[in-house]
């Protein structure tokens, strides 16, 4: 996961707007962060380069106009800065593995109703 390390608190930032956190955590608070990062190394790993882009420039977008990087800013201006990306095919790839790993964590399937045991 060495590989992502500069970049998890701005992933971190984003799962957190894909399945924002209310009475349960959001998709930043779980093994999805995780998953993410464990496929990006992984399978996905002739991708990484691609998400390193988009996370930097979200970060220099965030410095240039509102003078914080994306993970500082708040949840609102975060969702004004993904719209901008939100058509890129790297953002929509991200954004399915953060749902695969929030849907396949105890807190995901505690949200769709199964029981977790063990």
């Amino acid at each position: 996961m060495e590989i992502l390390d500069a970049h998890i608190p701005t992933i971190h930032a984003i799962a957190n707007r894909v399945i924002p956190p209310d009475d349960t955590p959001g998709a930043g608070e779980n093994e999805s962060i995780q998953h993410v990062a464990e496929v990006l190394t992984g399978e996905m790993a002739a991708r990484l380069p691609e998400l390193r882009r988009l996370l930097d420039r979200l970060n220099l977008n965030a410095k240039v106009h509102h003078q914080r990087r994306f993970n500082l800013l708040d949840a609102g201006t975060q969702d004004e800065l993904l719209k901008t990306v939100e058509h890129e095919p790297i953002f929509k790839e991200l954004c399915e593995l953060i749902h695969q790993g929030y849907w396949a964590s105890e807190a995901g399937q505690k949200t769709a109703g199964f029981e977790v045991k063990g």
